[in-house]
């Protein structure tokens, strides 16, 4: 790579990273007005779906940036590279807005409850999958 390229690219890689988190900045901040406007929210219990899910996927998430690092640092690849940029940061970005949401719920981050608990929960909505139920509660007539 020649020097005048190498140049280039660390600007555009910062004007990247400051417009991500720019618009994270201003999600929160639209997100925090659309919801409070004045009034009471009403906030996720301990246990909720909503919590779960919000912490479960901060994992998810953040294993995707891990291993968009990976890809980004093995490969001479340009496209590859950039892609492999592109993901860690939209997955940064999205794994921070979870992340508000437990603040903003005045959730703890972390649970002791074993990962995907929440799916099984009454009111998940997801209690029925893997038991031949259909999203609607009826059987699956396959089976």
């Amino acid at each position: 790579m020649s020097e005048s390229a190498g140049a280039r690219r660390l600007p555009t890689v910062a004007v990247v990273i400051l417009v991500a988190a720019v618009v994270g900045v201003a999600g929160l901040v639209a997100g925090s007005a659309l919801t409070s406007a004045g009034e009471r929210v009403s906030r996720p219990a301990e246990g909720s779906a909503e919590a779960g899910f919000a912490r479960d996927m901060q994992a998810h998430h953040a294993q995707a940036v891990e291993m968009s690092t990976m890809v980004r640092d093995g490969t001479e690849d340009p496209e590859v590279r950039s892609l492999a940029l592109d993901i860690l940061l939209t997955q940064q970005q999205q794994a921070g807005q979870m992340y508000g949401w437990l603040e903003q719920w005045d959730l703890p981050q972390a649970s002791l409850a074993a990962p995907m608990q929440w799916m099984s929960e009454p009111g998940s909505g997801m209690g029925s999958m893997g038991d031949g139920a259909d999203a609607t509660g009826g059987r699956d007539p396959m089976r």
